[in-house]
C-alpha cells in the first residue's frame, strides 16, 4: 500500500505528470534510485518503480 501511495505521488507531479504526459526535471536524479529499487526491492515496490520508469520513457 505504501509503494502504491508513493508511486501515485511521483506520477501525479513528482517526476512525471500522467495526465499531461510530461516528464519533469526531477526524473533525472530519480532514475538511478528507481532502477536500484526495481532491481533490489520487494515485488510490489519493484512493480511500482518499473511502472514509473516505463511511463517516463513512454512520455
Amino acid at each position: 500500500m505504501d509503494a502504491a501511495s508513493a508511486a501515485s505521488l511521483l506520477a501525479g507531479g513528482g517526476i512525471i505528470h500522467d495526465h499531461s504526459g510530461t516528464v519533469l526535471p526531477a526524473a533525472v536524479p530519480a532514475a538511478p534510485i528507481l532502477l536500484q529499487i526495481a532491481e533490489k526491492g520487494c515485488s510490489g515496490v519493484q512493480e511500482a518503480a518499473l511502472e514509473l520508469i516505463v511511463n517516463a520513457l513512454d512520455f
